[in-house]
């Protein structure tokens, strides 16, 4: 016979959401007595790209309506480190919200070879190009995380064969971190602490200019894919990714 628990009594799950959420507050709370109107936590987290993360790049033609052209797929690998400045006052914790302010460090990025008209344009190597952050904010009720961060980058080609194809060498290649995820609560205080991983999945819809062409007239492109960031310890490393941080440093 099904039993429906008496309102007043937690069921096991419920007891164990108490118990997790009376932690996480325990600790805030703790970091909030440690200082005169509230805590500041800075933590810096290295993503590396995983797997399968990737843009389909189409030319936009000039046409009324203008129609997308798909020219190839650029496979992505690399990695990004930021570091996430939490500073919460009493009124936080009270209404459930831990912000933070988000700093990109460090980022270096190579794709597979870029196909463009046909030509095969070789890799590309995406480093930092300007200052580059946004915000982070942790909803403790909802147990959400979510990510709204700009992201100046330019992408360089390895192969400078083809750059007078596309106008230049180097090609402005923003990027704007919009994501939300699910985070418990005992993943956000592993993720303040540095015991627990976390992945960011962002879905990529972005218009840009993609150099000048060989008439000095804009190239516009469209780029849709699928980008995946995860947490670890060190940042991702292999030979062309090698090549392209030899690349930056010249």
């Amino acid at each position: 016979m099904f039993r429906v628990p008496r309102p007043d009594v937690p069921t096991r799950q419920q007891g164990t959401t108490m118990r997790h959420t009376r932690l996480l507050l325990s600790t805030l709370l703790v970091l909030f007595a440690s200082g005169s109107v509230g805590c500041a936590l800075s933590i810096e987290k290295t993503f590396a790209m995983q797997p399968g993360s990737g843009i389909d790049m189409y030319f936009t033609t000039y046409d009324d309506p203008p129609q997308d052209i798909f020219e190839g797929h650029l496979g992505l690998d690399g990695g990004t480190v930021m570091t996430i400045d939490l500073s919460t006052s009493l009124l936080d914790y009270l209404d459930g919200t831990v912000d933070g302010q988000v700093t990109i460090n460090e980022l270096l990025f190579d794709t597979t070879p870029l196909i463009f008209f046909g030509f095969n344009l070789g890799p590309m190597c995406i480093a930092l190009s300007g200052p580059s952050g946004g915000s982070f904010e942790y909803r403790m009720v909802q147990q959400t995380a979510a990510f709204d961060v700009v992201v100046d980058t330019t992408a360089e080609l390895v192969d400078k064969t083809y750059a007078a194809f596309i106008g230049s060498d180097t090609i402005p290649f923003p990027f704007h971190l919009s994501a939300e995820m699910p985070l418990t609560l005992v993943d956000g205080l592993g993720l303040f602490t540095g015991t627990s991983q976390l992945t960011v999945t962002q879905n990529v819809d972005e218009h840009m200019v993609f150099g000048t062409g060989t008439t000095d007239t804009p190239l516009k492109v469209h780029m849709l894919g699928t980008v995946t960031l995860k947490t670890q310890d060190t940042f991702p490393t292999t030979p062309q990714l090698e090549q392209c941080l030899a690349l930056a440093s010249t």
